[in-house]
């Protein structure tokens, strides 16, 4: 055998000794190989939370959305075929930027109202993303009547009537939430990290 040989056969014997030793540790509860301990939300951690949503108005705020069915029937937008319970929210994976901002560092059990401003949730209002367009065009698509706030389909896609005389109508592409401040009230009731 060479020295390089038995250099390397050292070598093998070695590492194989290190993961007994840390694989009988693990077994043990010595050391935790796969799960650390986390005791406030982090970016990527998952919450088991009530939450409701409202938006900034001149005369308050205006819930909008609620998984804690007694804030539904408060708020009056109670809806019998929705179910009320905790929802899970990935914190920085799929929420609006700034919940996922003000969520970071919440800890079990802990609730917090915040504002979300439109920067952070959806946008500003976008003047590009509005049209003058024709009542005749939108006859063209089946669409007869008019009212301020209706869901309209034409050829660019979902718009939102922001207001019409008997010629033409406004029509706003942005989010409908685009511009508005957010007030959530959030209440963590456990997570993983």
């Amino acid at each position: 055998m060479t020295q390089d040989t038995k250099t390397i056969g050292f070598i093998a014997v070695i590492l194989v000794l290190i993961f007994a030793i840390a694989f009988l540790l693990a077994q043990k509860g010595g050391v935790n190989l796969q799960q650390q301990e986390c005791n406030e939300l982090k970016n990527g951690s998952t919450a088991l939370a009530f939450y409701t949503v409202g938006v900034v108005s001149p005369q308050g705020v205006t819930i909008l959305d609620t998984n804690v069915e007694e804030e539904a029937v408060k708020s009056r937008i109670y809806n019998p075929f929705s179910v009320y319970k905790p929802s899970n929210i990935t914190v920085g994976s799929g929420t609006i930027e700034g919940v996922s901002e003000a969520m970071i560092g919440m800890k079990k059990g802990e609730e917090k109202i915040f504002a979300v401003p439109p920067q952070k949730a959806y946008g500003e209002i976008d003047q590009r993303l509005r049209e003058v367009v024709a009542n005749s065009d939108l006859a063209k698509l089946g669409i007869e009547s008019l009212a301020v706030n209706m869901q309209v389909t034409t050829q660019n896609g979902n718009a939102r009537v922001v207001s019409f005389n008997e010629t033409h109508a406004l029509l706003d592409y942005n989010p409908a939430l685009a511009g508005q401040t957010l007030v959530y009230k959030v209440k963590v009731l456990d997570f993983k990290c």
